[in-house]
Parts: structure tokens; C-alpha cells; sequence
């Protein structure tokens, strides 16, 4: 027996009744297509069929989770058990969720015997650079889950602004790893650490570096100190960086290290009787910095990630 299907067209009223009730709230619109074979012999029954995805778009709104351009040509060699032929490709125009964009996703997976899903390697562009990762298999017996991203050459500036910490521009690269643990639900990163190129450095320029200080008194022992680092930032020439990612509850801490100079004359002055350096005003000429390292604290809200979580946990179980 052979067969082919003409391609279809589908929406989510056309595929309501046959997905999982969790999935319910998404948007979806595929075409697909298949063509396949069963044949009887020697009291064996042998299938295999071809399935094709073409321009798969899918809009979970509660989450702001956004896919579009997914393709995928999926061999299956076992009709029954649902196995597929290994290294099996899907690919991903764009992933959106929130501020966050993820370009040419491409994932290699195994389908292993209908219950089980090998995921062989995924690679996509963020943030102008290159992100791969390790194998992982699903389900987990513990339905927790760990995953390594591997970083490489990410653009510093564009990573500031995915991560809702800056409105920033400027130039240089970032590589580095950064593992993600799901579990029950909750999505976090476990240290987290991003470097700069050694020898290669940049510049970041941060429009709203005033969030540096906001809320701290400025009778705080540190507010000097961090008044001088977002006044830094503004226009900043790094020979290196570093970025270190936790998360905490719902909370992202994020740790910058800078290591330059800042492009222009500071309004700061340093005051030997206070053993530190404190903002003047445009009647001083300030000070010329030519080495400073910059340490900044941040922590972001991390909401929209732990609510995409919380929507995987529910599709699962």
C-alpha cells in the first residue's frame, strides 16, 4: 500500500479536537503533507511514511510566546512503535518570547520509540552570535531537566537589551555557556558566566545607566561609587568584560565586570579627606580616567521567563 495526501492547510479550528486541552489557548497554522508505505510479508507488517511541516506559526498569547517559519521533514521507519530515522531536522525562522529573540533555530532529534524523544543537538542565532547545545533526552524520569548553552560571539549591547537590563549600543562579543535547569515548572540559570574575547575589547554606550543608582539614599556608603560607574557607562571603552547570570526566585541577578576607560572627562573629582571620588559640578574641568574596572549589580525581574515555564509544566503533566 502506498499513499500520498494532497497539501493541507491547518488552523487551530481545524486541529481543536485533536490536541491536548493544555495546548488549547495557542494559535496554530501549519501545511502539511505526507506520502507513505505498508507492506505485509512473511507475516511481518513493515510501514514508513514522510511527513512535511511548511510554514508553521504558533502564538501562545498568556505567555507572549511567538514561533514562526517552522519546517520540518520528519522520516518515520516505524508506523507502530513511531520511530524515526535518526538526526532527524527542525527548523525555526524566529522564537520570540517577550523581549527575548532567538533567529534560525535548528534542532536534530530522534524519535526512539513513541514515547521517548532523543534531542540530538540544537543550534540558533542570538543576539548576532552562535548558540549550540549538548544532547538531552525527554521525558526525564524526574521530569527535571538540564541543558548547557554554549555562547559564541554574542553581541554584549544586544544581550543588555534581551535581558531588559540596558538600553544599550556600542560593539564587542561575548562567549560562554550558560546552563538552564527546568524543574517542576520553574525555569533558572545556575551561574551563568559570559567573558569577552581576551585582546579583543569595545565599547558599550547605555542611555538609561541612571537605573544604576535608583532607590539607593545618596547617603549610602556606596552610592558614590555607583554614581561614578552609571556616569561611566554612558560612553564606556572596555578591554574586557564579563557577565555572571543566577537566578533567584523570580529574580535574575546579573554581575557585570568592566575593565577600561571611560571615552570622556567625568564631572567627578577625588577628595583625599573622603578617600574616594564625588560628583562636581561643570565649573570643575573633573577627571580623565584612563583604567577603571566597573562591578555593577543588577537584579531583573524574571516573570515572563517563569511564567513560559509554568506553561510547560502544564503541558506536561
Amino acid at each position: 500500500l502506498d499513499f500520498n495526501t494532497n497539501h493541507v492547510k491547518l488552523n487551530f479550528a481545524d486541529i481543536e479536537n485533536v490536541i491536548p486541552q493544555k495546548l488549547q489557548a495557542a494559535d496554530i497554522e501549519v501545511i502539511v503533507f505526507a506520502r507513505g508505505k505498508a507492506m505485509f510479508l512473511d507475516h511481518h507488517l513493515k510501514t514508513s511514511m514522510s511527513l512535511n511541516i511548511n510554514d508553521g506559526k504558533i502564538f501562545m498569547p498568556d505567555t507572549n510566546f511567538t514561533a514562526t517559519g517552522i519546517n520540518a521533514t520528519i522520516e518515520l521507519n516505524d508506523l507502530l512503535a513511531l520511530e524515526s530515522v535518526p538526526g532527524q531536522t527542525l527548523t525555526i525562522d524566529t522564537i520570540e518570547v517577550d523581549k527575548i529573540k532567538i533567529e534560525n533555530a535548528k534542532i536534530r532529534f530522534t524519535i526512539e520509540d513513541g514515547k521517548s524523544l532523543l534531542v540530538e543537538n540544537i543550534r540558533f542565532k542570538w543576539c548576532n552570535g552562535l548558540v549550540s547545545t549538548e544532547s538531552i533526552r525527554f521525558p526525564q524520569a524526574d521530569n527535571a531537566y538540564s541543558l548547557t548553552f554554549y555562547c559564541d560571539r554574542l553581541e554584549m549591547t544586544q544581550l543588555l537589551k534581551q535581558m531588559g537590563a540596558f538600553n544599550a549600543q556600542g560593539s564587542g562579543t561575548l562567549n560562554g555557556r550558560i546552563p538552564v535547569v527546568y524543574s517542576d515548572g520553574n525555569i533558572s540559570f545556575d551561574n551563568g558566566f559570559l567573558f569577552s574575547t581576551p585582546g579583543s575589547g569595545g565599547k558599550v554606550v547605555i542611555a538609561n545607566s541612571d537605573r544604576i543608582t535608583a532607590g539607593i539614599p545618596m547617603d549610602n556608603p556606596q552610592f558614590a561609587q555607583l554614581d561614578l560607574a552609571q556616569e561611566a557607562l554612558k560612553d564606556f571603552d572596555y578591554d574586557w568584560a564579563k557577565l555572571v547570570f543566577n537566578t533567584f526566585e523570580d529574580t535574575l541577578d546579573v554581575k557585570m565586570e568592566l575593565n577600561g576607560k571611560p571615552s570622556k572627562v567625568l564631572p567627578f573629582e577625588y577628595k583625599k579627606e573622603l578617600g574616594g571620588f564625588i560628583r562636581v559640578d561643570a565649573s570643575s574641568p573633573g577627571s580623565k580616567f584612563q583604567g577603571i574596572k566597573l562591578d555593577v549589580n543588577l537584579k531583573l525581574p524574571f516573570n515572563d521567563v517563569m511564567k513560559f515555564g509554568k506553561k510547560i509544566k502544564s503541558i506536561l503533566n
